[in-house]
């Protein structure tokens, strides 16, 4: 899961785009809401799952990315 605070996010979203549909609109509050709960998914199956801080340098995600696929992958 490549993690990202809910208002990067919604910046995110709005930064090249021309019209916003109805996800957008949402209020902080859902978009809190919904990572959360993926946070919650991703933490209740830490076997399977990853949170990466999506926030950190584009390199040093590709690095983390790379990394678990191959130690999953190869393993």
């Amino acid at each position: 899961m490549l993690d990202v605070p809910a208002e990067i996010g919604i910046a995110r979203s709005q930064g090249g785009a021309k019209h916003e549909d109805r996800f957008e609109k949402k209020a902080l509050a859902f978009h809190q809401a919904v990572r959360q709960g993926f946070v919650q998914i991703a933490e209740n199956n830490a076997g399977r799952c990853h949170i990466l801080d999506e926030t950190a340098p584009l390199d040093t995600v590709t690095e983390n990315i790379t990394g678990i696929f191959t130690q999953t992958w190869y393993a």
